[in-house]
């Protein structure tokens, strides 16, 4: 209808634009309705007979006052200007625009009323949509979250639930909030009429919740620990079948276990294994004297008992070997790159202080008579090759002198903080029946 409305009166205003006489036309209205127009009412019919809008001017009686001047200007067609057209236009321009929603869709001109509303849009169908749905509680799209209900225009909980938050929760149920919003259950607890609680068979050892049947840290009681490989069957640590429970070495196997062989707490012997739970030498090891070796392995026993390999050998394969980098000297396997004996080649020993490094003999200090010496603490070579410190002595970052806080006094260490001949310095003599105290001299 507002539509219809806006287009009747743009259809006015541009007739009026063009010349159309609105005097005549209102005369001739009023004569149709039976009643002139001085002195009388005129009223608004609305629509004519065949369908047409009617526009007709207010109702005016001689009642109501002074008589309104119903006569309407002389509007001739040579006294409308392009002005009076474009002014007309601008009227149109300035009627109130329907206004779209915010999704492009125009905004539904009706009045809604009685708890419906138009949710599409399309005034045709009238207010479609009940507001008392979740999908449009209260108005149209506001939708309740899952879980909700609409009640009287607002989103609810749905009985027995509440509002915890953002969510409706059942308090009674809820693990993350029961009893009251927020109060979690710990654990496997789980939330029964509002209260944490374990559900059956479990038991709450401690805020656990448990099955003291079958739990191996809790059998039978809170905290009753099952020993290593034991496991827990109707509330008893047991062990699995064909292992013995041993006291703290837990289930064995008295068959093979050589440190419980036939019965608990038995001890084989050196390298001896527990076989049928007896302990002896079992192949691949033989009984060589009083120990159980491995003929393929021993250094000691390489391929019999008491065929010994030389220094530097292994045994591998019952023979011995000198496997490289190593080499073959005398009845030796050493390493030539390394070794100060045979550096570099068979019996080319280094001398004193040398190192063999990757096959030569080295010196990181100074060479002194065939001899690498360290200058800064050798006594016989004290800063330099051939100067030796005197008895007593000793040399220090290359140069002789007394260690251990001692101090140099006519060729001697002496400690001046006791002696009666250096008491405090050198030369000072403490006199008769006084001693050397401190490096003072005072009585006894």
């Amino acid at each position: 209808m507002r539509g219809l409305w806006l287009l009747g009166l743009a259809a006015v205003l541009e007739s009026s634009a063009c010349g159309y006489d609105f005097d005549a036309a209102f005369q001739e209205q009023a004569g149709a309705a039976g009643t002139s127009v001085d002195g009388a009412t005129v009223t608004d019919t609305g629509f004519s007979d065949d369908g047409s809008q009617d526009v007709s001017r207010p109702d005016v009686s001689e009642s109501d006052g002074p008589q309104a001047d119903v006569s309407a200007p002389d509007v001739s067609q040579q006294d409308v200007s392009e002005t009076d057209a474009d002014a007309s236009a601008d009227a149109v321009s300035d009627l109130p625009v329907v206004e779209e929603d915010a999704v492009g869709e125009e905004a539904s001109p009706l009045v809604c009323e009685g708890g419906v509303g138009d949710c599409n849009h399309d005034p045709t169908d009238g207010c479609e949509e009940a507001l008392n749905t979740v999908q449009h509680c209260g108005a149209c799209g506001n939708a309740c979250a899952a879980g909700m209900t609409c009640s009287g225009g607002v989103c609810t909980c749905a009985a027995p639930n509440q509002t915890c938050g953002l969510d409706c929760v059942d308090l009674q149920s809820d693990s993350k909030n029961c009893g009251t919003c927020g109060h979690a259950c710990v654990g496997a607890q789980s939330c029964v009429s509002g209260s944490c609680a374990c559900v059956s068979p479990a038991k709450n050892c401690y805020g656990q919740c448990v099955d003291l049947a079958s739990d191996e840290w809790h059998c039978g009681s809170c905290y009753k620990v099952c020993q290593q490989q034991q496991v827990c069957v109707s509330g008893a640590c047991e062990c699995p079948a064909g292992l013995q429970s041993c006291s703290w070495d837990g289930c064995v196997d008295l068959q093979t276990d050589p440190d419980n062989c036939g019965s608990c707490g038995y001890d084989c012997d050196g390298d001896e294994t527990c076989q049928g739970g007896v302990c002896g030498c079992y192949a691949p090891k033989t009984q060589c004297s009083s120990s159980c070796v491995d003929l393929t392995t021993s250094s000691s026993n390489c391929g019999s008992c008491g065929k010994s390999c030389g220094s530097g050998f292994t045994c591998a394969a019952s023979t011995c070997t000198c496997a490289a980098p190593k080499s073959v000297c005398g009845s030796s396997c050493v390493n030539l790159a390394t070794s100060e004996v045979h550096c570099g080649s068979c019996n080319n020993a280094c001398g004193s202080g040398f190192t063999c490094i990757s096959g030569d003999c080295e010196c990181s200090g100074t060479v002194c008579a065939g001899s690498c010496v360290d200058t800064n603490t050798d006594e016989d070579n004290c800063g330099t090759c051939g100067v030796a410190c005197p008895a007593g002595l000793t040399c220090v970052s290359g140069t002789c002198g007394c260690s251990g806080g001692l101090t140099l006094c006519a060729g001697s260490c002496v400690d001046t903080t006791s002696d009666e001949l250096n008491c405090g310095a050198c030369g000072t003599l403490c006199p008769d029946g006084m001693v050397c105290t401190s490096s003072v001299c005072v009585a006894p």
